[in-house]
């Protein structure tokens, strides 16, 4: 529950590889929940493909453009989309491009009685605020369950503030609201 709210920069993540001639997929990564934004680099003279919103085409657009990228010449990509777990580019390479991607990962499984939480340390209580919301839910007490979802609400809404990413470049300057007698 606590990651799929918001994006949080302890979650993201940077790759890096190549697509080799030939290729128009890339397989992402195991841990891939969504991409931020990537590159191509040309090893050659350094020119760039960067996968950002402008190039990026929803997959069914993309393949009503593009219904088999392997018929085109091979050159650098202009667009590409996500399907399934793979990355796709409108054409296939003509040289072994380094291909480095940002990703926001999926959270640690916790499986073993070793594993340990992606939630910051000092937010650790959410996940115990949700167990006693859902514990309290289940028992029928939703008046209880209720303070303790507002609780875990609050918290969530506090971390999101101090760990989602900032868009901005630069500082973040807080506008004053009042006027001054």
């Amino acid at each position: 529950m606590v990651f799929n709210t918001h994006d949080f920069k302890f979650c993201e993540k940077s790759v890096s590889g190549t697509l080799t001639v030939g290729e128009f997929t890339y397989e992402q990564q195991d841990d891939h929940q969504a991409t931020i934004g990537g590159v191509l680099i040309d090893p050659d003279n350094g020119n760039q493909f960067v996968l950002d919103e402008d190039s990026y085409v929803p997959h069914r657009d993309f393949f009503d453009a593009n219904p088999d990228p392997s018929t085109y010449d091979n050159g650098m990509p202009s667009q590409w989309t996500e399907f399934g777990d793979q990355l796709y580019f409108n054409r296939p390479a003509d040289k072994l491009y380094v291909f480095k991607q940002h990703y926001f990962r999926n959270p640690t499984i916790l499986s073993a009685d070793t594993d340990v939480p992606d939630v910051p340390e000092t937010f650790r209580e959410l996940l115990e605020l949700w167990a006693d919301y859902r514990g309290e839910k289940y028992r029928g007490n939703h008046d209880i369950a209720a303070t303790y979802k507002q609780e875990f609400e609050d918290e969530l809404e506090n971390m999101a503030i101090k760990y989602s990413p900032v868009t901005g470049m630069g500082p973040t300057i807080a506008r004053q609201t009042r006027k001054r007698a």
